[in-house]
């Protein structure tokens, strides 16, 4: 017979439990429930076995349990890789046609027209991977020297090293647990960008050529910049989202200095209607108000503050109230 005993019950009266069912306990148990009364929540259930010796106990705990992890980081699963853009590669490698003859009996292409097996034979279709491969070297390397010359080393490794990264990209994409060819792919990628840089400052237009010919987006070196420290950079994030903060409220002063303008403007149009009514009606010339408002501003503007002996001389010819008005 089987009984259930829930754990709230053994934590909060250890002892008293442990005297109960003292006859089903082994020392060793009993140090069990102890530590593991410290480390398990109260929900879980323990089953005990009355068909079992009295020195042994069957622990079972629940499946709802969360697991923790104390004093220890759990180590996150590898990001997916969907992309490899900053190799620079701007187009993949096109399927090559299964049917074509291999590098080696290109040749060979008018005797081998009649023979259909030894065609097939001597085709991409049933050549191993290393054979494919070398065919793709060797029509790579051609080209490049059909555009550079005989004297093109620099780029025929440029050329080699794009074709391998373009063949190696896909395979790291789909398996993205072996490491060895992820590494592989990225020493090919910067190797590469040194080559490219090397040539760049050997013949920048045979440089840029390349660049068009291999469909390759080149960055140009920057040097690392110093460290400062974290104050530094914790004062240039503080600055960047300050800026940040009065562009934004720039852009809303704008937006509200344009809606006051348009109700202005409005608000304008229809007291000059007015004033040109009331003109109208009383027989009165726009010069008539301008002289108005001229009169208005200079009683309202603000006299020079006078000396004494200013003052005196002011008042000695009788000025003084002209002056103030």
């Amino acid at each position: 017979m089987a009984v259930r005993l829930s754990l709230s019950t053994m934590i909060k009266h250890p002892v008293s439990f442990i005297l109960k069912n003292i006859n089903h306990f082994s020392p060793l148990a009993i140090k069990q429930s102890f530590s593991c009364s410290r480390n398990v929540s109260p929900s879980m259930t323990y089953t005990h076995s009355s068909k079992l010796s009295p020195f042994t106990c069957l622990y079972a705990p629940c499946s709802n349990i969360q697991c923790r992890h104390y004093g220890r980081k759990v180590k996150p699963k590898p990001q997916k890789i969907t992309f490899f853009e900053y190799s620079g590669d701007l187009r993949t490698l096109p399927e090559i046609d299964k049917n074509q003859l291999l590098y080696p009996y290109l040749d060979l292409q008018e005797e081998l027209e009649d023979d259909e097996v030894s065609r097939k034979l001597a085709s991409i279709d049933f050549a191993s991977v290393a054979e494919k491969n070398k065919h793709m070297q060797q029509i790579v390397q051609d080209r490049i020297i059909e555009l550079f010359g005989l004297d093109s080393e620099l780029e025929q490794r440029i050329a080699r090293f794009t074709l391998l990264i373009r063949q190696k990209i896909p395979y790291c994409i789909e398996n993205r647990t072996d490491k060895y060819q992820k590494i592989w792919l990225l020493k090919s990628i910067f190797h590469r960008r040194r080559l490219l840089t090397k040539l760049r400052e050997l013949d920048h237009e045979r440089f840029e050529w390349l660049l068009r010919e291999l469909k390759i987006r080149y960055a140009i070196p920057q040097d690392r910049p110093e460290w400062m420290g974290w104050k530094y950079n914790l004062q240039e994030a503080t600055k960047a989202d300050t800026l940040t903060e009065k562009r934004q409220k720039l852009e809303e002063f704008k937006e509200k200095l344009e809606t006051e303008r348009k109700s202005f403007a409005e608000r304008k149009a229809k007291i000059l209607a007015e004033i040109d009514r009331d003109l109208d009606e009383y027989g009165l010339s726009r010069d008539f108000l301008d002289d108005v408002q001229k009169k208005e501003v200079e009683k309202r503007k603000r006299h020079k503050i006078l000396s004494w002996e200013e003052r005196v001389k002011l008042g000695m010819t009788d000025k003084i109230k002209e002056y103030y008005g």
